[in-house]
């Protein structure tokens, strides 16, 4: 299962994405029976990547993409229910 989100600036550092992200994990595992939830972002956002850290993703892999023509690294984020 895979997921996404965004939140306006003005919203960030409030904890409102982890609540989000930790809500949706919840329905996945617990209501679904999700094996695995995967996630990613860019090198450049640390926030994004902590949050993912802090609910247990652990790294699984990186891509490399060109967005408005410079070259960027996303990192892949594994969660599975096992963990």
């Amino acid at each position: 299962m895979g997921t996404g989100s965004w939140l306006g600036r003005s919203h960030h550092r409030q904890g409102l994405g982890t609540e989000m992200r930790a809500a949706v994990l919840h329905l996945a595992f617990a209501g679904l029976g999700a094996q695995d939830a995967v996630s990613g972002a860019y090198e450049d956002n640390a926030a994004s990547l902590e949050v993912s850290r802090k609910l247990g993703y652990r790294e699984d892999g990186m891509e490399r993409h060109v967005v408005r023509a410079e070259p960027v690294v996303l990192r892949r984020l594994r969660l599975t229910a096992k963990q």
